[in-house]
């Protein structure tokens, strides 16, 4: 259309199509004049029209105290506004401390299916080439956006809590009411409620406080050595209580001493008061430590969970000896001198191969992470324990197959739709082509040998293994394909490539899919 020097005026009618909103793209050119012949012109120009979602928002209200105590059930009421027909619920209460920490926002379902998405659009043209580079401004760059700015102060607590409940449904008059049993927390809850209906959503959020009328605490270490003595703090803030004397009794559990066990406090109203507690720990283990606080009509118990464990990493000694034909073996008595009494453990195998194969696997065992790699690790040789005679006696036959069986259901579940398997979780894209080949590998030889393995989860793991195996890439979106550079890594964009692509060839033979125009091609390119 001609737009004049006044501009123009467009009409569109706006349908359900819109959703949300919608994007309009303008350009405008000017032709070229056949006398003057000035380079063109033209102009983009992209603008958002939002359309009202009113009559698919819901107003929710929660009715709750403004202070509760904490160890007992507490009932939410949430009222809806609009049109509540089918309307369902949840409710989440969360420590503030742990949303502070994260800087989580409440969840906003209208922002989020509602809200202005980016415009998913990219123009080319070939302007560019004809506009006059003298005719136009000097670009400024905008700089600053990334800088830190300050943060406020977050809220690291001793107790974390995290409650949900739902879905629940509205009754006719827009109401529902969830019960959410508080533990023992002294602190600040955000409630944050989420309600829908087939043509709305809604949220509502609010902060909700949690204390006993003297909220105590024991400020603890995170952990504890043998010999070890530090000092904890007993807090006691008197809010709401009566004035006077307040006695603390702290219990201490296996392997734990504590110098004062019982001392008495005076509290005023409002006041807070700290005693240091003085803790000694001795053998190593989980063990808990308790304070009881009683006073002018209040009483109150709590515990606490602490570890005590070595303060040195586990160390292996291997010693291997060759026994001739006829020839006795006993270790030495003292071979465990020098470790922490009662923590170590002597382990003797014999073999015909200079490999322990119970060490080997007593190490993976040990190991505290549990990655998809390390979960394969630790599980793969555990399909053929009756073969390796050296694995006899490390664990019985139902332990063995009960971790199998928890490593596949493990891998399963970080598995997406599109086939590939998380590092960690399903769809972090952490994980390479080649550890995706060696989970598969693994979920085949568990199916083989009996182990729950749904065909659909290896069909679809197969789909993103061929197109790894003919090194497109582009079919495995679902890995990170990509090398990281760093000092600490020697691999190459290539070995990567061609290392899973042999993996997921073999894979793929093991089960019959493979190409064997791909395999030789391989096979003579390698």
């Amino acid at each position: 259309m001609d737009v004049g020097q006044e501009g123009a005026r467009v009409s569109l009618p706006v349908t359900a199509d819109w959703g949300a909103g919608a994007y309009v793209m303008v350009t405008v050119y000017t032709p070229r004049d056949p006398v003057a012949q000035p380079r063109p012109r033209r102009a983009v120009g992209v603008a958002y029209i939002p359309v009202d979602v009113a009559d698919r928002t819901l107003d929710l209200t929660l009715d709750t105290p403004e202070v509760v105590r904490p160890r007992q059930p507490l009932t939410v009421t949430v009222e809806a506004e609009g049109n509540v027909r089918e309307a369902y619920l949840t409710l989440a209460a969360v420590d503030e401390g742990i949303l502070l920490l994260t800087r989580f926002q409440s969840p906003d379902p209208v922002e989020h299916f509602f809200g202005r998405k980016r415009l998913a659009v990219d123009m080319y043209d070939d302007y560019g080439r004809l506009l006059d580079p003298n005719q136009g401004a000097a670009a400024e760059v905008r700089s600053g956006g990334d800088q830190i700015g300050g943060a406020g102060l977050t809220v690291v607590p001793t107790r974390t809590v995290a409650l949900f409940q739902g879905p629940v449904r509205f009754n006719g008059n827009g109401r529902a009411e969830i019960e959410l049993d508080i533990p023992d927390f002294n602190g600040e809850l955000r409630l944050m409620a989420v309600a829908w209906t087939p043509s709305g959503l809604g949220s509502a959020s609010q902060p909700l406080t949690v204390r006993d009328e003297v909220p105590s605490e024991l400020i603890l270490p995170r952990f504890l050595a043998p010999d070890d003595t530090a000092f904890g703090t007993a807090t006691l803030d008197n809010v709401e209580g009566e004035a006077g004397t307040y006695t603390v009794t702290i219990d201490a559990g296996a392997g734990l001493s504590v110098t004062e066990p019982e001392f008495p406090l005076e509290l005023s109203t409002a006041e807070r008061r700290d005693a240091p507690v003085e803790i000694a720990a001795g053998e190593t283990g989980v063990t808990t430590i308790g304070i009881t606080v009683a006073g002018p009509d209040f009483a109150v118990q709590r515990s606490y969970p602490i570890q005590v464990r070595s303060a040195f990493l586990p160390v292996s000694r291997v010693n291997r000896t060759r026994v001739m034909d006829g020839a006795n073996y006993s270790p030495d008595p003292n071979v465990l001198d020098g470790f922490v009494d009662g923590s170590g453990s002597v382990q003797v195998s014999f073999s015909a191969l200079p490999m322990d194969a119970a060490a080997l696997y007593e190490s993976l065992s040990r190991y505290p992470y549990g990655c998809t790699e390390q979960q394969v690790s630790r599980a793969m040789p555990l399909l053929y324990a009756d073969q390796m005679a050296a694995l006899g006696g490390v664990e019985s036959d139902s332990e063995i197959r009960r971790r199998v069986a928890d490593a596949v259901e493990t891998i399963l579940n970080r598995q997406s739709a599109d086939g590939a398997i998380g590092q960690w979780r399903m769809g972090d894209r952490n994980a390479n082509p080649w550890l995706g080949a060696y989970a598969v590998d693994f979920l085949a030889r568990a199916r083989e040998q009996g182990y729950a393995v749904p065909d659909a989860a290896l069909d679809r793991a197969y789909t993103v293994l061929d197109g790894v195996s003919r090194l497109e890439l582009w079919r495995a979106s679902g890995y990170e394909t990509q090398v990281r550079r760093g000092p600490w890594q020697y691999d190459t964009q290539d070995r990567l490539n061609h290392r899973s692509a042999a993996y997921a060839l073999y894979v793929l033979a093991r089960a019959g899919r493979v190409d064997r125009a791909q395999l030789r091609y391989m096979h003579d390119r390698l």
